[in-house]
């Protein structure tokens, strides 16, 4: 492959790898503001975190939006 193709190849993953991130960011953000419409019944909402088998996915609220973090599956998210 040419160096012209593999480059065009590397910022096409990295578009489409973009994507999915700011859908999950979405997704996040969403399950966020859903959650803290129950704080009243259940308590404040403080943060999520959500195990998958590569990734932890950590959701924290940060004004009107969100901060997530993402660590390895290894990682003891309890102590981060």
């Amino acid at each position: 492959m040419a160096k012209s193709s593999k480059a065009a190849s590397s910022r096409a993953r990295s578009r489409s790898n973009g994507t999915a991130e700011q859908q999950m960011y979405l997704q996040s953000l969403s399950n966020v503001l859903t959650l803290r419409q129950f704080s009243g019944m259940l308590g404040e909402f403080r943060y999520s975190i959500t195990d998958h088998g590569k990734v932890n996915l950590m959701t924290f609220p940060l004004g009107a939006g969100i901060l997530c973090l993402s660590t390895s599956s290894k990682a003891n998210t309890v102590k981060i």
